[in-house]
């Protein structure tokens, strides 16, 4: 969830999706400062330069790709918490190669994302071969897809609301803004739509969404909350 919301994390849940605050693994300290975070905005604009940042987001969310019949209706007939949480099942078996598409997928769009991590910034080694960058993408991945399932069980997000919370603090700290959570987002349900083939439904892209969406939330809500007062003062 550095400038790509969610995707610094700590040793507790979610702490990339998406994507910034403290993290306990060694060497993957990085902070953002806000030439980096337009510097990211950048290229999402040079990446969509004929339809601008939201047409390409809007037009990869509303892309689909053919699946069968029999498995679109049995996924139309489920509740959003049980397709987040079947198409998790499927994930989990190959999480870290999936999880390194998912960071691979935010630094195609956001090239200068690379920067915000330390273990990428020197490195000389390719990104996909970097061994901490896979073993950081499947915390990341890993507890961004398990916080979407918990959601399914408490739509309040009461357990994982304080930690939340205090990650809101944490991206003020790093210059995280508000187009960073799309670039997350879009990453992450390419990642999933990839991976899931054709169990990937129009249903199943808004559960994953729709639980994406009211995790970074309260992390944005809190993001806000914090310049106001800083802007008071």
């Amino acid at each position: 969830m550095g400038s790509i919301a969610m995707i610094h994390s700590g040793s507790c849940i979610h702490h990339k999706l998406g994507i910034l605050p403290r993290t306990t693994a060694k060497g993957l300290t990085a902070s953002l400062s806000m030439s980096s975070a337009f510097e990211i905005s950048r290229d999402l604009r040079a990446a969509s330069s004929a339809v601008g940042i939201q047409g390409i987001l809007s037009s990869a969310f509303s892309r689909q790709p053919p699946v069968c019949l029999a498995v679109r209706a049995s996924a139309e007939s489920k509740s959003n918490a049980e397709l987040v949480k079947d198409s998790w099942r499927v994930l989990k078996r190959d999480a870290g190669t999936h999880a390194t598409a998912f960071f691979l997928k935010i630094f195609e769009i956001a090239p200068t994302a690379k920067q915000l991590f330390s273990f990428m910034r020197d490195s000389t080694v390719p990104a996909e071969a970097n061994p901490h960058l896979k073993s950081h993408a499947l915390v990341v991945f890993t507890m961004t897809c398990e916080a979407a399932i918990l959601l399914g069980e408490d739509p309040t997000l009461a357990a994982l609301r304080p930690k939340l919370l205090e990650m809101g603090h944490t991206h003020v700290v790093h210059k995280v803004i508000d187009e960073h959570f799309d670039v997350v987002k879009y990453a992450l349900l390419e990642t999933l739509k990839e991976a899931l083939k054709d169990e990937w439904s129009p249903s199943m892209k808004a559960a994953w969404a729709e639980a994406y969406d009211a995790v970074t939330k309260i992390i944005k809500d809190e993001m806000h909350a914090v310049r106001r007062m800083e802007v008071a003062v």
